[in-house]
């Protein structure tokens, strides 16, 4: 007799084409770029995975996700939306994962349970892990991260920036309420009070 064994992997659903939260204006103008256009938004947009938000000079965009999480992004910033695990039996258990090119911007998560991370933003220099968390971050032009902690912990993987085609870690911190943690430049990876 032959016996077969199957195994079954089971993951939450990845949202692709569906509508996956809300960008507003809340000062100047911003652009989307979707399946390789660019569209100049002037009030208010629905998101979808793989969308890149742009806000040039002068410019503040307010996102506010549909498991409840909320991004506000500062003029000169960059961000592409990678992926948004959908968690069927409580949405506000999704995983939102970002890409922050550029610039600056203020996450409030709101976790309910588990353990898994609820939002990871990637940056050049690191990956930032946030569950429950009230944090901003910030690049610079070379890649330099700052994750602030404005409440609770946030978890910071550091890559090595002299790598560019490696992502892999050499450091993990948690930042804690009230201290800054700054991945890059010269393989500096610290931790400081604000």
């Amino acid at each position: 007799a032959i016996v077969f064994a199957l195994t079954l992997k089971i993951a939450p659903p990845e949202m692709t084409n569906a509508f996956i939260g809300e960008a507003t204006i809340t000062q100047g103008i911003f652009t989307v770029e979707r399946n390789a256009q660019k569209q100049t938004v002037h009030d208010h947009i629905q998101l979808l995975v793989g969308d890149t938000l742009s806000t040039p000079t002068g410019s503040e965009v307010s996102i506010r996700f549909i498991d409840d999480s909320t991004s506000i992004l500062f003029p000169e910033t960059i961000i592409k939306i990678d992926s948004f695990l959908l968690n069927t039996p409580n949405i506000k258990n999704s995983l939102l994962a970002l890409t922050l090119q550029k610039g600056e911007m203020h996450n409030d998560t709101n976790k309910q349970d588990g353990d898994l991370a609820k939002m990871q933003i990637q940056t050049p220099t690191s990956l930032i892990e946030a569950k429950n968390s009230d944090f901003q971050v910030s690049v610079d032009t070379e890649g330099k991260t700052e994750v602030t902690a404005i409440t609770n912990a946030v978890t910071v993987k550091a890559f090595d920036p002299t790598k560019k085609m490696s992502k892999k870690i050499i450091a993990q911190v948690q930042a804690v309420q009230g201290y800054k943690v700054t991945t890059g430049g010269k393989l500096q990876n610290t931790a400081s009070p604000l």
